[in-house]
């Protein structure tokens, strides 16, 4: 198709507007489909977000393109897949994790107490770590539950923007936690649940 093709050309030559025209265009449908694979409204919308994040970074490739909607829907597959695997890695650390709980729950009941107050002031130093910007934006996602287009409309900034702020303050708290608690448990548990 002509004007798919001359948009992937603007889009290639940086421009934004040819990139919103596509992003109207294809957002519906690849986000039916990746919802239909992942189950999950918000997993879906995060997903999705990335794959547009990456279609305009890597914009320069485009033209090479020939069908865009299949283009679409072969990264939204992809994607998928790399969340399925994501998830199974997470799930056999956190059966680990439970695995060692249950050894834990045979400590007296003081105990456990003290771990939630650590695993609580750890959260917060590391979140205190990041900067203004960052904090707010994590907190609204993690805490509040808004998605990256929700916190986009919110602060008046483009979801890509909510998707590098958030990937820079999960790798940074990721980083305060190999640095300062690689021995703790509490410090484990939350590196696990990022």
């Amino acid at each position: 198709m002509q004007n798919e093709t001359e948009l992937l050309y603007r889009i290639s030559r940086g421009d934004e507007q040819a990139f919103n025209e596509l992003y109207e265009q294809y957002w519906p449908r690849v986000y039916a489909y990746m919802e239909s694979l992942v189950k999950s409204p918000e997993t879906a919308e995060e997903l999705v977000v990335d794959i547009f994040v990456k279609l305009w970074s890597g914009r320069e490739w485009l033209e090479q393109i020939q069908n865009v909607g299949g283009f679409l829907r072969t990264a939204a597959r992809n994607k998928a897949l790399d969340y399925f695997k994501t998830t199974a890695r997470k799930k056999k650390l956190m059966l680990a994790y439970h695995a060692d709980m249950v050894i834990l729950s045979s400590r007296p009941v003081s105990d456990h107490k003290l771990m939630s107050e650590e695993t609580a002031r750890i959260w917060r130093e590391a979140i205190s770590k990041l900067s203004p910007a960052r904090q707010r934006i994590f907190l609204m996602h993690r805490e509040e539950g808004l998605s990256y287009n929700e916190i986009a409309q919110q602060l008046n900034i483009s979801p890509a923007t909510v998707k590098k702020t958030m990937s820079i303050a999960l790798d940074s708290i990721r980083e305060f936690l190999r640095t300062h608690y690689k021995d703790s448990l509490a410090g484990l548990l939350i590196f696990l649940l990022l």
